[in-house]
């Protein structure tokens, strides 16, 4: 049962603790305070003070099943209550150690079947942990009426997640999903955005292919509750994808067909040419795993498909063989001849927006503005060892990519990756993949074998 308001008023809760589990609580709510404004070092000094307040209230070390809130009473339930109300992560303690979850918990917010619903005669989330294997949690929730079961799921995915127990993958309740549950399936992705850990459990696939059971259309907000872990079967991403309006499918496949085994064959059921090229665009061009790929797309195809392929592979370029010849690391710009000072400036402009000289890139004040204590220009040449690009690297992972011998700017890399200003995957790969210092040499010929002289 929900405690009444009057039972958590934070006055007469601070008023029950002693100074030295007072005094680290409030600093940590301060701190925390302070994190949700974006100062990085409040969320460390608000859990370490937090610590210091439940170790000075002697709450108990972590046990399982986690007892009842009503066994707490005196300050210890004044410092429970307190750092649920202020947000606060209590680690390794004898209560839910997610703020949310302790708040339902001791009742401060309305609790849910989770703690209202008993099996026998307890609630719910105990008899949960008690059943600590995922057999016995499966059996024990398939056991319940279907609306408490799914409530339940859509609670142990959410705020009661600090109860320590996780939504099965593949629940026989998951074959009663349909018109009768769809309320549901839409309430509990209406909540989606809202619970972002949602998404990282199998709660997604109950909720995704109820709302396909349902024939209720899937929102863009909804996609990424499509369901993708191992124990997603074929026949599921088949009917999850099939949800999908068919322009949506390969912008939302895209980001699970590298997790999946089958794709090439959930490609084949979806037959278009954006599904293929979805696919295929999670590898690298004319690499070992896309043409793994693209075999296995022609292997499980029909012919329309594989004509869809042929197109593809005619399409793709081939690799572009780029190496770096020569590398510098600038002192100062002495060690640079007029195009590369150039091309300095160029680059530390579309760094950061200010129009400095290469003397005051390469500063070596520490600066923000000085590149000085990581630069390097590489000259990268083609196979014939012609010079085609003066590649930059600053600030250890961003850089400016030039023609060589020239202040024209093609692409730049930005936190690593290589973003070109006209699109060209050869090219992107190529440049991305640098790491080769010279071409290799061509192998020498074979010596020639003596030529014997015969006696006349």
């Amino acid at each position: 049962m929900t405690s009444s308001s009057t039972s958590f008023d934070e006055a007469g809760l601070l008023s029950e603790l002693r100074d030295d589990v007072k005094e680290p609580l409030l600093r940590a709510r301060d701190a925390r305070v302070r994190s949700k404004a974006g100062d990085k070092q409040g969320f460390n000094v608000a859990m370490a003070e937090t610590e210091k307040a439940v170790s000075a209230a002697g709450i108990p070390s972590a046990t399982r099943p986690m007892p009842l809130a009503s066994v707490y009473s005196g300050a210890v339930r004044a410092v429970l209550a307190l750092s649920a109300m202020y947000d606060l992560a209590v680690m390794g303690r004898a209560c839910p150690q997610f703020p949310m979850t302790r708040r339902r918990w001791m009742g401060v917010d309305p609790q849910g079947v989770l703690e209202t619903h008993l099996v026998d005669g307890e609630p719910l989330w105990r008899a949960l942990e008690r059943d600590e294997s995922a057999e016995a949690q499966a059996a024990c929730l398939d056991a319940l009426p279907l609306d408490v079961a799914l409530a339940a799921l859509t609670e142990i995915g959410g705020t009661g997640r600090g109860y320590k127990v996780v939504v099965p993958p593949n629940l026989r309740l998951l074959d009663r999903l349909g018109p009768a549950t769809r309320d549901w399936a839409i309430a509990a992705a209406e909540l989606s955005p809202g619970e972002p850990f949602f998404t990282g459990t199998n709660l997604k696939k109950y909720i995704f292919l109820g709302l396909a059971r349902a024939s209720v259309p899937i929102e863009e907000r909804w996609e990424a509750l499509f369901p993708n872990f191992g124990g997603t079967t074929f026949e599921e991403h088949v009917e999850a994808t099939r949800a999908l309006s068919e322009a949506r499918r390969p912008v939302v496949l895209a980001a699970h067909f590298p997790s999946m085994q089958h794709a090439p064959e959930l490609v084949a059921a979806f037959p278009s040419k954006p599904m293929v090229e979805a696919l295929l665009g999670t590898v690298e061009p004319r690499s070992p795993r896309w043409t793994h790929l693209v075999e296995r797309l022609r292997e499980v195809g029909d012919p329309s498909l594989r004509s869809t392929i042929d197109q593809i592979v005619e399409a793709t370029p081939a690799p572009i063989a780029l190496y770096v010849a020569r590398a510098l690391k600038p002192k100062s710009v002495t060690d640079l001849d007029d195009n590369a000072r150039e091309q300095l400036r160029i680059a530390g402009r579309g760094y950061d927006g200010q129009d400095l000289s290469a003397e005051k890139r390469l500063e070596p004040n520490g600066e923000e503005t000085s590149f000085a204590r990581f630069v390097e220009v590489r000259s990268v040449v083609d196979a014939k060892r012609v010079p085609v690009y003066d590649l930059w690297i600053y600030m250890v992972d961003s850089g400016s990519i030039f023609v060589a011998g020239k202040t024209s700017e093609i692409g730049a890399i930005s936190q690593g990756g290589v973003v070109l200003r006209e699109p060209n995957v050869a090219l992107r790969v190529a440049l991305q993949k640098l790491t080769v210092k010279v071409p290799p040499k061509p192998p020498k010929p074979p010596p020639k074998a003596p030529v014997k002289k015969t006696k006349k």
